[in-house]
């Protein structure tokens, strides 16, 4: 199927508005005049015979009989802007029929203001047509500009460039301490969540505000510090949190943001924080918080030993002790050798 013509979209585009508009100005007008509405409009106008005959699928018609009736009628009921969308659609239509070029830009506004004079005059069924035509003409014109950019972007390898002045990259660009300590480990992308646990991180990972100093908060990341912090302080939030993304796709760095932010460092040290707080409602981050930390690597089925003399054996016992230390891992115990509900270890 052939694509549309930007003058076959505005044309599609005003015959949705006078689909919509039509009905209501008419029960507008009929509603001030009565069954002479047409007339009366006519006679307002100045004129007479054919030139005041409706015809309320002319959109032309339509625009003229708005126009006039602005002040006496349509004023008390609409907008100044529903009368500049209206005006600009005029406009189109006077190009349109005079065979103009319409511009992509042009055909745009002419969908938003469609879309806008029939959300306002409540007529849904011909607004969602005209946002779902401005959708797709704003996709396909995205299309084009991406097709367009890598043809520019084709042309420009092409093209030999000379780069004899350039400085060496490593003239250019420090290298991370990781990279530089030669410590870098690719599979971990340098944040271990456990060496930060355990304090022997380095400090741009281990310090919560060099780390987040060096951390963007995407809206991603942003989403999942409001949630554990409104949790955190009583206020909601998701209790559980799935974090699905490819390899590399900032999972760890995630759960240490998390980490950091219930590590009881004041928002002003965090930066970013307290922008954060200000807009979920929460004054403070909470200053006393209990983490626990679960690498699957470090869990052994053996057992974790522990310093108070005893082993752990199972996952949740060592998520207790984490949690509760001794204290903890009793309870834990005593939820796995008694049918009643297990008391609240976690948030």
């Amino acid at each position: 199927m052939a694509a549309l013509t930007n003058k076959e979209r505005v044309g599609r585009a005003l015959d949705l508005v006078a689909e919509g508009l039509g009905p209501w100005m008419i029960t507008a007008l009929h509603g001030k005049y009565g069954e002479t509405w047409a007339s009366e409009v006519g006679r307002t106008a100045g004129l007479t015979g054919r030139d005041a005959t409706p015809n309320q699928s002319d959109p032309a018609y339509l625009f003229w009989v708005f126009d006039k009736q602005w002040h006496g009628l349509f004023k008390e009921q609409l907008s100044f802007e529903d009368k500049r969308a209206v005006s600009a659609l005029w406009d189109a239509r006077k190009e349109w029929a005079h065979g103009e070029r319409i511009s992509s830009e042009r055909t745009e506004r002419v969908l938003m203001d469609s879309e806008h004079i029939l959300r306002s005059i409540g007529a849904v069924p011909q607004a969602d047509k005209a946002d779902e035509a401005r959708r797709e003409f704003r996709r396909l014109m995205f299309e084009e500009d991406q097709k367009r950019l890598q043809r520019a972007q084709e042309k420009a390898l092409s093209v030999q460039v000379d780069s004899t002045g350039l400085p060496a990259w490593r003239d250019v660009v420090e290298p991370h301490d990781d990279v530089a300590r030669g410590t870098f480990e690719l599979a971990q992308f340098a944040a271990d969540l456990r060496q930060v646990h355990q304090g022997v991180a380095g400090p741009e990972y281990g310090d919560p505000a060099e780390f987040f100093g060096r951390t963007y908060l995407t809206r991603g990341l942003r989403f999942l510090l409001e949630q554990a912090i409104k949790r955190l302080s009583g206020l909601g939030g998701e209790p559980v949190v799935d974090l699905m993304t490819t390899f590399g796709g900032g999972k760890t760095h995630s759960l240490l943001a998390v980490y950091h932010a219930a590590s009881g460092v004041p928002a002003e040290r965090l930066p970013g924080v307290r922008e954060l707080l200000e807009g979920i409602g929460v004054d403070e981050l909470p200053a006393k918080v209990n983490r626990a930390v679960l690498v699957g690597n470090d869990l052994s089925i053996l057992g974790m030993p522990k310093p108070e003399g005893f082993t752990v054996n199972t996952l949740w016992g060592e998520l207790a002790y984490q949690l509760g230390g001794t204290v903890g891992y009793d309870l834990s115990l005593g939820m796995t050798q008694s049918p009643r509900r297990p008391p609240r270890l976690i948030w």
